[in-house]
């Protein structure tokens, strides 16, 4: 059937309308396709095993710590596939996650848990993942790691939290040395004696810490108790720091030396950290999430 004239001269103006509607639907966040990719991670892991689901999920360069940082995928790799489905699961839910301003790299945190063929649990931890964005929307882990954590039963329900946002200061893209302001802050840390005060100064109002051995403390109350019992010396040794295209957000890891002062005989510890960094209004940068993974030594 032939369409008549006018119908010709509508449908251009219809479809551009269209179009446009399109447009404006509401498109899926940053932040809520990179917790999709998350749990899209998770399911795959159970489905199809860690080494293939982590394969499938982690860039090229991607760090993880094992205990060392290594490029997790040539380590992956290294490993030859099973013959057969493994007779345990890991699986995890993200509770925590947090993007750039520029939506190019954020990161999600949560429990995991590892079961054997009869889901019965055998390791409980808790992840840590920063993902970048690639050209094409979708998410890469570029780092892992991860904690134990006291023994739990059953991954807790999908309840989300994002940290607070900061109105946006003098953030101006492109600001030189960035990595090496925020490396020299670290390598300077702790100004003074009372490293429990100092940290308390460096940290967001709901920071959170995840230490091995340890359930995640929150917020500057549950830190102040946890790092007062705990009565710390530290050090930081920063190797890297990555800082977002928009100058708001920024990751570094590298090495901890710490001892509790508490315990005088006690050894000095070594490890490695991962620290997300978010920029203030007031232009400083403020420690939002620290993982102290297991010590190497002590």
């Amino acid at each position: 059937m032939r369409l008549e004239p006018l119908t010709m001269k509508v449908l251009p103006s219809l479809l551009i309308v269209c179009a446009l509607s399109l447009l404006a639907l509401p498109q899926p966040s940053a932040l809520a396709s990179l917790v999709e990719a998350e749990r899209a991670f998770a399911r795959a892991s159970v489905e199809r095993g860690v080494r293939d689901s982590f394969l499938a999920f982690f860039a090229d360069d991607a760090i993880n710590f094992w205990p060392h940082p290594v490029n997790a995928r040539e380590a992956l790799l290294k490993q030859p596939a099973p013959s057969e489905r493994p007779t345990t699961t890991l699986n995890w839910e993200p509770l925590l996650a947090d993007v750039s301003g520029a939506g190019d790299l954020g990161y999600t945190t949560g429990p995991s848990l590892t079961t054997d063929d009869k889901r019965k649990p055998i390791r409980s931890g808790y992840y840590f993942s920063i993902w970048r964005r690639q050209s094409d929307g979708s998410w890469k882990v570029e780092l892992d790691i991860g904690i134990k954590t006291p023994p739990t039963n059953s991954l807790p329900p999908p309840s989300l939290r994002t940290p607070a946002q900061f109105a946006r200061g003098n953030n101006r893209p492109g600001a030189d040395d960035e990595q090496n302001i925020l490396t020299d802050l670290e390598r300077k840390f702790p100004a003074s004696t009372n490293v429990t005060e100092a940290f308390l100064k460096l940290i967001t109002d709901d920071a959170q810490l995840n230490h091995d051995g340890h359930f995640p403390a929150v917020g500057q109350k549950e830190i102040r108790a946890f790092l007062a019992e705990k009565r710390y010396t530290l050090k930081w040794e920063p190797l890297r720091a990555v800082v977002s295209s928009s100058n708001d957000f920024a990751y570094a890891y590298g090495k901890y030396m710490r001892k509790e002062t508490a315990q005088p005989q006690a050894a000095l510890k070594t490890g490695y950290y991962v620290h997300v960094w978010r920029r203030d209004a007031k232009d400083r940068w403020r420690l939002a999430v620290e993982v102290s993974a297991a010590p190497l030594t002590g």
